[in-house]
């Protein structure tokens, strides 16, 4: 019973604190009650918030002079680190940087090796690099290239995958092969000390593969599971339809990866003489670390040199299959109903990467779409609130490979979504870079070639690059002194030159009976939408 009336009294007294509480905030105007700037949105509620006025009700005593004085807003001190948002900082003139040329030596049977010495490097990087990729696929054949690459790691010389991947294990080296759109890359990397090991097993990876028909039919039956998965994704879907419009049936116009069908009809024999086409003359060694060269260029002799020359493969040009300009802009739907979002794909061929025009397109992309600051992701995503993002992109390859301005939008808003980056796309060709845009597309471009070659295996990627696409051996030496001559008057006449946004194809994936009708009241104008499945095919068009 005492414990009992304890708790009531402790109860009572903390209602007696509540109450005295409320009467000393009450009689106590607070800043919160202060009287708001002139033409503030809430004059009128923070007015009534304050009470009735002496008009309101005559019997009320009239407010004494202190309750009726506003009161003065507080300015807030500035927060640590705030000032600097006021002044952004000026961008630095772009220093000089000394890129890597690469040695170049040729092997007994015309394998070409590029040399690039990185005193003190901790990672050696070698890699393999063979002018067959997906560009190289026979008709009705796409994703061969990708899958000898995927053989050659499955087991070489006799031994299974698991022993190959036991064997790089043990030497604390990462070992790797991809095919790429114009070419097949076998890589591995790690520590100078074990490069004498490293090269053999590259080439036993490389020139002995064992071809299993068990290890085929996994990755086989493995690739066709991804590509039946991926099916569901309309960002997947948009891009191989995007590239089927463009390039038709064209080499750039097939999935590297395949399709299902595609997949389900290579056959072992198909990889085997796939792989039997990589020649020396057709391919380079790339070799970034601190080996010494003399040691360096006696284990790649002893490990290739073998390899024997093989007739060439005649070349296959990407060529630009898009339809007569009397059907541009094209417009393509890729239909998912239901869905949320729209994937939006907005472009055209472009240029080879051999084009005079390269380095001053990139300039133009990075400050079109190509970063944070670019223009098409302000106007998407900050200023409107349609996107997470939106960016766009230039694919330079051996042939004329793509542009494009990706976005996934909100399905409500993708008429004005693609409005708007309609408007970004024909800025591009037409209006002048600022200096400011001008400067800062610089020093991105500078920064990342100076990210990508502080990596051995960035650097490799670069001269693989230089060999594929048969550029100077300088290109990268020379690339700060080439960007920093670029004005708002070379990379306009290049826009102009390379962009045509009245002839570019449009593809969204998207639920079509949602977004259709936005596009009219959004005031872009296409001609009736060309219907593709997932697979970038062709469909009967929807009644």
């Amino acid at each position: 019973m005492k414990s009992q009336f304890m708790k009531m009294a402790a109860l009572v007294l903390i209602c007696a604190a509540c109450a005295t509480s409320s009467k000393v905030t009450s009689s106590a105007p607070t800043a919160a009650k202060a009287a708001p700037a002139a033409g503030s949105e809430n004059a009128l509620s923070a007015k009534d918030s304050q009470g009735p006025s002496p008009s309101d009700a005559g019997s009320l005593a009239a407010p004494s002079s202190a309750q009726s004085a506003p009161t003065a807003p507080v300015e807030a001190p500035p927060l640590p680190g705030e000032e600097l948002l006021k002044a952004q900082p000026a961008l630095a003139p772009l220093a000089d940087f000394a890129a890597p040329v690469p040695k170049i030596v040729t092997l007994k049977n015309g394998l070409r090796v590029y040399l690039v010495d990185k005193p003190g490097a901790t990672i050696e990087t070698v890699a393999l690099v063979v002018k067959r990729g997906a560009t190289s696929d026979p008709a009705g054949r796409a994703g061969l290239a990708s899958l000898a690459a995927a053989m050659l790691e499955a087991g070489s010389a006799g031994k299974s995958q698991a022993e190959i991947a036991a064997a790089a294990d043990a030497l604390g080296a990462t070992l790797h092969t991809n095919a790429a759109t114009d070419a097949t890359f076998i890589s591995i990397s790690g520590m100078p000390s074990k490069t004498g090991a490293m090269i053999p097993l590259l080439a036993t990876v490389a020139l002995k593969p064992t071809l299993d028909p068990q290890e085929w039919k996994k990755v086989q039956d493995n690739r066709i599971a991804e590509l039946q998965g991926e099916q569901a994704e309309p960002r997947v879907a948009a891009g191989l339809a995007f590239a089927a419009a463009l390039y038709g049936d064209a080499p750039l116009g097939h999935p590297a990866l395949g399709t299902p069908a595609s997949v389900q009809a290579l056959t072992l024999d198909d990889v085997k003489r796939f792989i039997a086409s990589y020649s020396p003359n057709e391919s380079a060694l790339v070799v970034v670390g601190s080996t010494p060269e003399k040691v360096l260029l006696a284990a790649l002799a002893r490990a290739f040199e073998g390899w024997k020359q093989r007739s060439p493969a005649k070349a296959k040009e990407a060529v630009n299959t898009s339809p007569p300009p009397e059907q541009r802009p094209r417009f393509v739907f890729v239909e998912f109903p239901g869905r949320p979002q729209t994937v939006m794909r907005v472009g055209a061929p472009a240029v080879p990467r051999s084009s005079p025009d390269v380095l001053a397109l990139r300039l133009l992309n990075s400050v079109l779409g190509g970063s944070f600051t670019s223009r098409l992701n302000q106007n998407l995503r900050e200023q409107h609130g349609y996107t997470y993002g939106a960016g766009s992109n230039f694919a330079f390859g051996h042939g004329p490979g793509p542009f494009a301005a990706v976005s996934s939008v909100k399905t409500a808003v993708t008429g004005a979504a693609l409005s708007e980056m309609l408007k970004e796309l024909s800025r591009a060709p037409t209006e002048p870079l600022s200096d400011e845009e001008l400067q800062k597309g610089k020093a991105l471009l500078a920064y990342e070639l100076v990210e990508t070659l502080q990596h051995g295996s960035g650097t490799a990627a670069a001269l693989a690059e230089i060999f594929l696409d048969d550029l100077p051996v300088d290109e990268y030496r020379t690339f700060v002194p080439r960007l920093r001559a670029l004005t708002t008057q070379s990379v306009e006449a290049a826009a102009q030159r390379t962009l045509k946004p009245g002839e570019m194809t449009i593809v969204l994936a998207g639920d079509r009976d949602a977004v259709i009708p936005q596009l009219a009241a959004a005031g872009v104008m296409l001609p009736a939408p060309e219907a593709r499945n997932a697979l970038g095919e062709k469909v009967a068009e929807k009644k």
